[in-house]
C-alpha cells in the first residue's frame, strides 16, 4: 500500500503543471497537501483562481463549487489561513437562503470545507465576545445577539413584516460573523397562461374540483411527466410543488400513493425551510422516456385566503438542479 501510494503522488505531481482545468487543479493539490505538505504547489493552484483569489471558476456553478471546496481544503492543510479566509467569505456569501449549496455533492464538499477551515483556524479567528445588534426602521425593539466559542456554529434569526425599511447592523467584539438578508414576497403573474419551460421533462398540469359530501373547498391535482430522452428514461427524480396558498396536500392520497404494491412514488415530505407556505417534495425512481407518468392527489383548503397566490411546480433529476425549470400556474387557478 505505502509503495501505490507513492506511485500516485509522484504521478499527481508530475502531471498536476500540466493540468487546464481549475477543477483538476483543485482537487489534485488536495491530495498532493494530504499526502506531503510539500508537495503542495500554492503557485499552480491561485494560476486557475479567480481575479479575486477567493473562488476557482467553472463553466458550471456547481462544479465551482466544488473546485472552490477542495482548494479551500488543501489551503486548511498546509495552514495558509490567510489566504483561505476571503474563499471562506465567498463560499458563505453563494449559500442558498435554505443553508445548501445546491446539489448534495456540493453542500457536502462545502461544509466539509468550512468545517475544517473553523476547526483549524480557530485560534486566529475566535470570537471570544462578539455582540451583534441588528434594528429595523420602523420598530422599536433591537435584535441583540451575542456569538462566542460556545455558539459561533448556531444560526440565529429575527424575523419582520416590515419592507423596503433600512436594516442597521452593528457588531462589537473579535472575530467574524456572517449577516445574511433573505426577502420573500409574493409578486403577482404577468400573465394568466401556464408556463412550461422544462428542457428535460415534458409536463402537464390539470387542477379539477372535486365534489365532497362536507362542501369543503377540494381540488385533484393531476400532473403527468415524460422525460424527454429517445433511448433512457431519467433515473432518480424530484417533484417540487409549492402549496397553493391557503391549500395542503392530502396526507391520505400520499400516503396511497407511497405505499403498497402499486405505489407509484418512492417517498415524500413536507419541507418549511425555505418559506412558510412550504413545498411538497415527491421522490421517484424513474421517470419513463415512453409513456407519461402521471402523479394524482387532492389538495385541500386549510383556510380562506383573498388572492391565490402562484404555485410552481419544479422537477430535476437528483443531483441536477443546475438543469431545474418551472412550470408555474398563474391565477387563472384562483378558487
Amino acid at each position: 500500500m505505502p509503495g501505490s501510494m507513492t506511485k500516485a503522488v509522484s504521478y499527481l505531481e508530475g502531471r498536476l503543471p500540466s493540468l487546464t482545468d481549475s477543477y483538476a487543479v483543485a482537487i489534485t493539490s488536495y491530495a498532493l497537501a494530504v499526502a506531503n505538505k510539500n508537495k503542495f504547489r500554492r503557485d499552480i493552484l491561485f494560476k486557475f483562481a479567480s481575479s479575486g483569489l477567493n473562488h476557482w471558476p467553472m463553466a458550471n456553478h456547481l462544479f465551482t463549487l466544488e473546485a472552490t471546496a477542495y482548494a479551500l481544503l488543501a489551503l486548511v492543510k498546509v495552514k495558509d489561513f490567510e489566504s483561505a479566509s476571503p474563499i471562506v467569505k465567498w463560499l458563505t456569501s453563494n449559500r442558498s437562503p435554505s443553508g445548501g449549496y445546491a446539489s448534495t455533492q456540493s453542500t457536502t464538499l462545502v461544509y466539509q470545507a468550512l468545517a475544517e477551515y473553523w476547526m483549524n483556524a480557530q485560534e486566529k479567528y475566535d470570537a471570544n465576545s462578539m455582540d451583534i445588534d441588528i434594528k429595523i426602521a420602523g420598530r422599536t425593539e433591537t435584535n441583540s445577539f451575542r456569538v462566542n466559542r460556545e455558539n459561533a456554529m448556531e444560526t440565529r434569526s429575527a424575523n419582520t413584516k416590515n419592507i423596503n425599511q433600512q436594516v442597521n447592523v452593528t457588531a462589537e467584539g473579535t472575530g467574524e460573523a456572517t449577516v445574511s438578508i433573505v426577502s420573500l414576497y409574493y409578486k403577482r403573474p404577468s400573465s394568466i397562461n401556464t408556463l412550461n419551460n422544462c428542457e428535460r421533462f415534458d409536463i402537464t398540469v390539470v387542477l379539477e374540483p372535486v365534489t365532497l359530501a362536507e362542501g369543503a373547498n377540494v381540488y385533484l391535482l393531476k400532473i403527468e411527466i415524460l422525460y424527454k430522452n429517445t433511448d433512457t428514461d431519467a433515473g432518480m427524480t424530484i417533484v417540487d410543488i409549492s402549496h397553493l396558498t391557503g391549500y395542503m396536500p392530502d396526507l391520505e392520497d400520499l400516503n396511497r400513493l407511497s405505499r403498497g404494491r402499486d405505489k407509484t412514488i418512492q417517498m415524500y415530505q413536507i419541507d418549511k425551510s425555505l418559506s412558510e407556505k412550504g413545498s411538497l417534495i415527491i421522490y421517484l425512481d424513474k421517470v419513463s422516456h415512453r409513456q407519461r407518468d402521471e402523479i394524482a392527489f387532492k389538495i385541500k383548503q386549510t383556510m380562506s385566503v383573498g388572492v391565490l397566490q402562484p404555485a410552481v411546480i419544479s422537477i430535476y433529476e437528483y443531483d441536477e438542479r443546475e438543469y431545474q425549470k418551472s412550470y408555474k400556474t398563474t391565477h387563472c387557478f384562483v378558487i
